[in-house]
């Protein structure tokens, strides 16, 4: 379970993580150059999106657990997943 949550949190595209390098390699050079732009601010965002703002919650696990459940209901459906 934990390889899954990695791989999927590894996969959203702000950039220290590989998802930007994904989403800049898919984009067109004109999308690209702009989309490069970006990644002196990506870590700024990373911790904005695990940080809780105003408490419960991070906004990075509100996105990413609707595909992390799939996954894992995929991978091990007589498991329950929390």
């Amino acid at each position: 379970m934990l390889n899954v949550v990695l791989a999927i949190f590894n996969l959203v595209p702000i950039h220290p993580l590989d998802g930007f390098k994904i989403v800049g390699g898919i984009l067109p050079a004109q999308y690209a150059k702009q989309w490069y732009e970006l990644e002196p601010y990506g870590m700024i965002f990373l911790l904005f999106l695990i940080f809780p703002i105003f408490g419960g919650t991070s906004p990075i696990s509100n996105i990413i657990s609707p595909i992390i459940n799939f996954i894992l209901n995929v991978l091990l459906p007589s498991v329950p997943v929390i």
